[in-house]
């Protein structure tokens, strides 16, 4: 379970390094090596985990989708005042 656990968190500071990195340049002008400098990690440790820059882009938008699901769900249950919970 400790691997799976390291593993995950892996991934976790990838993609928050990849969303960091984001804010201020074109995801086109992002390298694998940005990242990991970024990151501190050797880039070996990239492709444990992801086999490109495309995935763990797919990765955060399913992550932001699913927020986004989320909070609407949460807003259309509140059947009392939704325009309120809306604001």
């Amino acid at each position: 379970m400790q691997t799976q656990q390291r593993r995950g968190d892996r991934q976790e500071l990838l993609l928050d390094t990849v969303e960091r990195l984001l804010a201020d340049r074109n995801f086109r002008d992002l390298t694998v090596a940005d990242v990991m400098v970024e990151a501190g990690l050797p880039r070996t440790t990239f492709y444990r985990h992801f086999p490109d820059l495309e995935a763990i882009l797919l990765l955060g938008v399913a992550r932001v989708s699913e927020e986004l699901g989320d909070a609407a769900a949460l807003w259309l249950n509140d059947v009392t005042d939704p325009v309120g919970s809306l604001r």
